[in-house]
């Protein structure tokens, strides 16, 4: 199943440049404006939408680069606390009540 990549915010900016649209096209016919007023303002919707695409793949990016900041951290630490601490296997002796390490 295919993630969905899409952020709540960019759904409704899609939906808000719509019904701008849509509204642009009433107003005009209501109006009996001049189509080049409504191909003007239907470009800088666009133009606004591309910029909320933009927007999303720059936080697209900056989310992945955290979570390989954040595994790498977490690398580090791994390889910082096996060389630190002593790992090996405690065996008991029950002949000489002794802990043993392997």
């Amino acid at each position: 199943m295919k993630k969905n990549n899409y952020l709540p915010s960019t759904a409704l900016l899609i939906s808000l440049v719509s019904i701008a649209t849509f509204t642009e096209v009433i107003l005009m016919l209501l109006l009996k404006s001049s189509l080049l007023n409504f191909i003007v303002i239907f470009l800088i919707n666009i133009g606004i939408l591309s910029l909320v695409f933009y927007a999303r793949s720059k936080f697209q990016i900056d989310r992945l680069e955290l979570i390989n900041f954040s595994n790498e951290n977490a690398e580090e630490s791994l390889q910082h606390t096996l060389e630190v601490l002593p790992i090996g296997i405690i065996k008991y002796n029950p002949t000489s009540y002794q802990a043993e390490w392997f």
